[in-house]
């Protein structure tokens, strides 16, 4: 038995239509030539008309359907994931709101990153002015050397020639400030045809006003959300893995 949304389906409403019709001429049929006529031409236009009007909403809704069957939900894969960290710097962090929970947040993405092998790039804004890269972020993501810039997106110059010879097509952002550098980072990176995750609780701004302007100008231009944690549960997949019970301590 159909379910209620399923009777009213413009699909199901078409099939309908098309039953009486096919009742109206079989009617027709079974009659002489001569008598054709006879068939119900007051109801035979009605069914017509219906037809004509339910024919575009069943297009829209199975080509709808279609899409959602071709289009695969956005995940992390830790085979195609890249970490980019923005501007987790020394004088800029003491001003950030949430800044210890932002430097502990981006540690466990850099810490999980370096462990799955997943590639870590860090960028600093000016740093002559703003300092380096937190110390305890250098140390967690060894591998990478970060790398000054003026601009304020990270997408630009050699990082963004790293990220696209890098041949991973998910971006995994954490850094600061949510509405400048992040914002502008997400911005190009989604231009550039990547998806973009943002970690809600490792990025921030010096006032939580501004962070909450970043976040919804994100979201809107089609950035997705994530925590530290649950990106990290993500990429692992299976709690039954060395993987897992190496990081484990680290998401307590």
């Amino acid at each position: 038995m159909k379910s209620e949304p399923e009777k009213f389906s413009p699909a199901s409403q078409v099939l309908r239509c098309l039953d009486e019709l096919e009742h109206l001429v079989e009617s027709s049929n079974s009659l002489p030539l001569t008598h054709h006529k006879i068939v119900d031409e007051e109801a035979f236009f009605i069914a017509t008309q219906r037809l004509k009007m339910l024919l575009p909403a069943a297009a829209v809704a199975s080509e709808a359907t279609s899409e959602r069957k071709a289009t695969a939900p956005a995940r992390l894969h830790k085979g195609s994931t890249l970490l980019l960290i923005v501007d987790v710097q020394e004088r800029l962090m003491p001003a950030v709101h949430n800044a210890d929970e932002v430097e502990k947040n981006c540690l466990l993405l850099a810490r999980a990153a370096a462990h799955l092998q997943i590639p870590v790039l860090m960028t600093e804004q000016y740093p002559e002015k703003l300092g380096r890269t937190l110390s305890s972020i250098r140390e967690a993501a060894a591998l990478a050397t970060p790398v000054a810039k003026m601009r304020f997106s990270a997408c630009e110059g050699s990082t963004r020639d790293a990220i696209k010879t890098s041949g991973r097509d998910t971006i995994l952002l954490c850094g600061v400030e949510a509405h400048v550098c992040i914002l502008q980072t997400a911005l190009d990176l989604l231009e550039e045809g990547f998806s973009v995750f943002a970690s809600r609780d490792a990025i921030s701004s010096r006032t939580p006003e501004n962070a909450q302007v970043g976040w919804e100008r994100m979201m809107r231009e089609g950035v997705l959300p994530t925590s530290a944690e649950s990106a990290v549960f993500e990429l692992l997949a299976d709690a039954g893995t060395p993987d897992f019970k190496a990081l484990l301590p680290f998401l307590k």
